[in-house]
């Protein structure tokens, strides 16, 4: 095993091919995993959006007969263009701004559902009426 740093891209190659996650602390990961160790020259963010965004590249790079892997030889054939550092880290920037964005609207959605789902219920019930006023019944 080998310990793995902090800011490791790790991709999941059996199984669930394509399943992303960075690293917050030092680990280990088992042979389920390929390991991208950035240096400097590559952003760990821009790394994860990167292969987020290939996915299906991954996916159509897996063989198996029991279940789906990418072997070490077809994920190091796996190639991308990358901008230069700077590039990477401004790129990364907008996708967390955005992801943190959509994040936030989903919550709040999710919110708006169960309240809607709430004031059906009391609706239906009769626990809550409707007044109509005579304009509306006209």
């Amino acid at each position: 095993t080998k310990r793995l740093p902090a800011g490791t891209v790790i991709v999941c190659t059996r199984a669930t091919v394509g399943a992303l996650a960075i690293a917050t602390v030092p680990m280990t990961t088992n042979q389920g995993f390929k390991n991208i160790i950035p240096n400097d020259k590559h952003d760990s963010d821009f790394i994860y959006f990167l292969m987020s965004q290939n996915k299906k590249a991954l996916i159509r790079a897996a063989g198996g007969s029991t279940f789906a892997e990418v072997s070490k030889a077809d994920f190091e054939k796996l190639t991308f263009r990358v901008p230069l550092i700077d590039e990477q880290r401004a790129i990364a920037a907008v996708l967390i701004c955005t992801d943190t964005a959509f994040e936030k609207l989903e919550s709040k959605l999710a919110a708006l559902r169960q309240e809607k789902s709430a004031l059906m219920q009391q609706l239906l019930t009769g626990k809550r009426r409707v007044k109509i006023t005579e304009r509306e019944a006209a």
